[in-house]
Formats: structure tokens, sequence, C-alpha cells
């Protein structure tokens, strides 16, 4: 079963910021979607 949650997503110098509100969890990547990916942990 799959879940949906909410990611907020942003820039600091060169990398992008994937948070997510509901579990104050996040990680970062070099791309928006690469972070994205690394907070799904696809």
């Amino acid at each position: 079963m799959k879940e949906t949650f909410t990611a907020t997503v942003w820039k600091e110098g060169k990398w992008h910021i994937a948070q997510c509100r509901e579990f104050e969890v996040a990680s970062q990547g070099p791309s928006r979607e690469e972070a994205l990916r690394n907070l799904s942990g696809d």
C-alpha cells in the first residue's frame, strides 16, 4: 500500500532540500527530482 505525503522543496546554494511536512524529515540532492527521490527512499 502506497501513501501520499506533502513535501516542500527549496534551494540552498547548490542543493535542493525536500522536507516531508507530516514527519519533519528532510533530504537533499543536486536537483529537485533527486531530492524528492532521496526523501521517498526510491
